[in-house]
């Protein structure tokens, strides 16, 4: 069953800065960017900083950075924070 990605985006107009930040669910299957951005195990996504502009990338899972507080995606093609992430 393919997903609407349409319907991925939270609109955070009027949700204060300190709620911005990235979210990982408790089984870590669904995350949240700090942008509002939702993705889960199995999304194809692309890369901000990647070259190639049409290369994509599969979820295969997420992790959490203890340090900085940011949710990582991992991918068939390598991990990035959510935030520099998109559909």
């Amino acid at each position: 069953m393919k997903t609407n990605i349409m319907n991925r985006n939270i609109n955070q107009d009027y949700l204060e800065t300190e709620f911005k930040q990235d979210y990982l669910n408790l089984d870590e299957t669904v995350a949240i960017s700090a942008e509002g951005t939702i993705f889960k195990i199995g999304d194809i996504v692309k890369h901000d900083g990647s070259e190639n502009k049409e290369e994509t990338a599969i979820i295969s899972h997420f992790s959490k950075d203890l340090k900085s507080y940011d949710v990582i995606a991992h991918t068939n093609r390598g991990f990035g924070r959510i935030s520099f992430i998109y559909h």
